[in-house]
């Protein structure tokens, strides 16, 4: 029964890993494609460049851990003896789904305006409207959900240091674009920051 439960596992893993990079990836692509833009810029003077270069590293790293997990499994489950797996498998479900609603509303919201890595200064209007309306950053809450998401399902002590870490990445380049944000827009995202939350 365990080892269905190990191939359960493996099965699911791959089919969020795969609509997670499917999803991000071929926004990237058109994005790129579209505006004829670089997707990092590794400026290691500048903040924006020092952001993207952690981003790059981490999301490599974060997804050399995923494949080994996956496919190199080793019983390090850290919930195995407290949770029934099918429940943090029911769980990681619902929560990766949620979040994935977000990004896909999110993406609709931002339309044209949709920036890759940390440059806000390509941003031409503030969206305010949609799930923008709720959060400053629903982009940003997903990102988080999908990792919290993959931590549940793979359960190991890795994955839990790459989430808590994910969090910390994110909310530095959350201010790093408020500040972008706020240098731009002036009044307007002043205004739109007293009235949103930053996240909720």
């Amino acid at each position: 029964m365990y080892n269905f439960l190990v191939e359960l596992k493996k099965i699911f893993s791959i089919i969020f890993f795969s609509l997670f990079l499917l999803t991000v990836i071929s926004n990237t692509i058109i994005k790129i494609k579209k505006e004829k833009i670089k997707p990092y810029n590794f400026d290691l003077k500048t903040n924006d460049g020092k952001l993207s270069f952690l981003i790059f590293v981490f999301t490599d790293s974060w997804i050399f851990e995923v494949f080994r997990n996956i496919f190199f499994y080793k019983d390090n489950f850290l919930f195995k003896d407290l949770i029934p797996f099918y429940f943090v498998k029911t769980l990681s479900s619902f929560i990766f789904i949620f979040g994935f609603i977000i990004y896909i509303i999110s993406l609709f919201d931002l339309n044209s305006e949709w920036v890759i890595g940390t440059d806000s200064k390509k941003v031409k209007k503030l969206v305010k409207s949609g799930a923008y309306s709720l959060t400053r950053n629903p982009m940003y809450i997903f990102f988080i959900i999908f990792y919290f998401s993959v931590f549940l399902l793979i359960g190991s002590i890795e994955m839990l240091i790459f989430f808590l870490s994910s969090c910390i990445i994110f909310y530095l380049m959350i201010l790093n674009e408020e500040k972008e944000l706020e240098e731009k827009f002036k009044n307007e995202y002043l205004d739109y920051k007293s009235k949103v939350k930053r996240f909720f």
